[in-house]
């Protein structure tokens, strides 16, 4: 449980990246998808276990890795997969969506994902797939209403934090799972983008 804290804290240190995005505007894109691009490589680059040349950075490269890899999950045979799919993900969704739209669905993945991931754990009794439980779920969706309403009508806060609470279970599903395994599939890419393309329909139509 306490790994998963420490792991769930970074993901909500996300949203640091959201605030970032109204000081310095559109190049926030840049800095998402620069971060996903470094996290995708180190991680390729630890998966391979390359030789390494010069001892002091061997040397702190693995202090720094020891403690990034701590706060992985046990099953997790490629690290940081899910910090390249976070930062991909909200990178892909400031490029696409207006900012207004891209902020709020990164938020909803920095707060209500990670609050979902810890509720269920805790208190998770009631199980809807395998890792996803309704605790867990109502965390999600609470969280994300309280947060979202302050920055769009809550018309369309809801249906968005909803559709945002269904990505989060589509990795889960049974038939989907090899996808989740093997990285292609995961929850930090669906949540804002599904949510953004929720909130950008209902925008024209409410």
């Amino acid at each position: 449980m306490r790994q998963e804290i420490s792991r769930q804290i970074i993901h909500i240190s996300g949203i640091l990246f959201v605030i970032l995005a109204h000081v310095v505007g559109e190049i926030i894109i840049a800095y998402f998808f620069m971060a996903s691009i470094f996290l995708l490589l180190y991680s390729e680059y630890v998966r391979l276990e390359q030789r390494r040349i010069n001892k002091v950075i061997d040397y702190m490269e693995s202090k720094v890795r020891g403690i990034a890899t701590g706060m992985e999950r046990k099953y997790v045979k490629r690290p940081f997969m899910g910090a390249f799919w976070f930062y991909m993900g909200c990178g892909i969704t400031f490029l696409i969506f207006p900012f207004n739209i891209a902020t709020v669905a990164c938020i909803i993945l920095s707060i209500s994902d990670a609050l979902s991931t810890l509720v269920g754990i805790k208190f998770g009794k009631h199980k809807i797939l395998k890792n996803k439980s309704v605790e867990g779920t109502l965390a999600f969706i609470i969280s994300g209403v309280a947060v979202t309403i302050f920055l769009i009508d809550i018309w369309i806060a809801i249906p968005a934090v909803l559709i945002g609470a269904a990505a989060e279970m589509i990795p889960d599903i049974k038939g989907l799972k090899k996808l989740k395994k093997n990285h292609i599939l995961d929850d930090n890419y669906l949540i804002p983008i599904l949510s953004a393309i929720v909130m950008y329909i209902l925008f024209f139509t409410i």
